[in-house]
């Protein structure tokens, strides 16, 4: 008997479809969801910290293995993190983010080619990156489906896109969340933890896959830190896709 389903249900329902549950109509103007974005970059910043900090490098530094070179667009750069691991020449890197804010950073500044751009529309030609990379960032884009068609557009046609996502829907995942994130999201913030989490979260790995390979091939797969292919059992799904 395949346990995986039966346990990812329970993950799912018991975290991540719970909190869609108890809020499916939050918006942007509710309260805990403007006080999360005010203070975004300090939960970023105790996000990297410390254990929490060493897994989710784990997908910045699969995704820095790929990008040395060719040109390289990434979808959802945000607060700049994968800066760090880019071992390519910095005219070649084009940052995207739909966040305004974050053009003064010293992250973005160090990349020419970095500029304000929504994933559902990219604003390239058609061909023109030898690499796409989205660290932490295809669960949160709502219109996936519009982001990937993008992808595939503005991928050459040997090209090839690379992702890093959480196992929002795994056991161990959500576990984990509900020892760490989740604790210091109350403790230090008196915040509403579940309805950032249905805000935010649009999708599950799952979910994310199954769109994922509707439109591209799989040529790597990786879980971490185990890699049993086991969305239960890891933390980390990196893989790279190409055009079918």
């Amino acid at each position: 008997m395949d346990l995986e389903p039966l346990i990812t249900n329970c993950g799912e329902n018991m975290f991540w479809k719970n909190a869609r549950k108890k809020y499916p109509d939050v918006s942007k103007d509710d309260p805990d969801i403007v006080y999360y974005f005010e203070i975004l970059d300090q939960l970023q910043d105790s996000i990297y910290n410390g254990l929490t900090g060493k897994i989710q490098d784990i997908g910045h530094r699969f995704v820095s293995r790929f990008t040395k070179e060719g040109k390289t667009l990434e979808i959802g750069f945000g607060n700049g993190r994968q800066a760090r691991f880019y071992k390519g020449v910095p005219e070649n890197y084009y940052p995207t983010d739909l966040n305004v804010n974050l053009m003064n950073d010293e992250n973005w500044k160090r990349f020419k080619n970095s500029q304000i751009a929504d994933a559902r529309n990219l604003p390239f030609a058609d061909s023109f990156f030898d690499q796409v990379v989205s660290i932490y960032n295809l669960e949160h884009i709502s219109e996936l489906e519009k982001v990937l068609l993008g992808v595939k557009r503005v991928l050459k046609p040997d090209g090839r896109f690379y992702v890093a996502l959480p196992c929002e829907d795994g056991l161990a995942w959500n576990l984990g969340r509900e020892f760490t994130s989740r604790r210091r999201f109350i403790k230090n913030h008196n915040l509403n933890y579940d309805k950032v989490i249905a805000f935010e979260h649009c999708y599950c790995l799952r979910e994310v896959i199954e769109q994922l390979e509707s439109h591209f091939k799989a040529r790597k797969k990786r879980f971490y830190p185990f890699f049993i292919p086991s969305i239960n059992l890891n933390l980390i799904y990196c893989a790279e896709y190409i055009h079918k």
